[in-house]
């Protein structure tokens, strides 16, 4: 495997994990709120503690994943994983 396809694939798992994990959070939510999905999502990015509480869960496999690439010395993964990961704050903060 070549090094840009290392950096792709850690790059491409860190931009799809948070995103699954993001919606199932919310679905956790919305299944213990029994409020409609697009209601809890209209509320979680209308207050920004929960959107950040979102982002933090959102990106938390993200950080696991890393720290096993880190310790299986994949540093070309573990590159596109911090990557995704600054994206993902990037916009975090932008949206708050």
């Amino acid at each position: 495997m070549s090094r840009l396809n290392k950096v792709l694939f850690g790059l491409l798992f860190g931009s799809l994990l948070p995103a699954l994990f993001g919606s199932l959070f919310l679905y956790v939510l919305q299944e213990r709120t029994g409020m409609a999905f697009g209601s809890v999502f209209s509320q979680v990015m209308g207050s920004s503690q929960m959107l950040f509480k979102w982002f933090i869960i959102s990106v938390t496999p993200n950080l696991l994943l890393m720290f096993v690439a880190y310790k299986k010395e994949l540093w070309r993964i573990c590159s596109g994983l911090i990557s995704a990961t600054l994206i993902y704050f990037i916009v975090a903060i932008i949206l708050m």
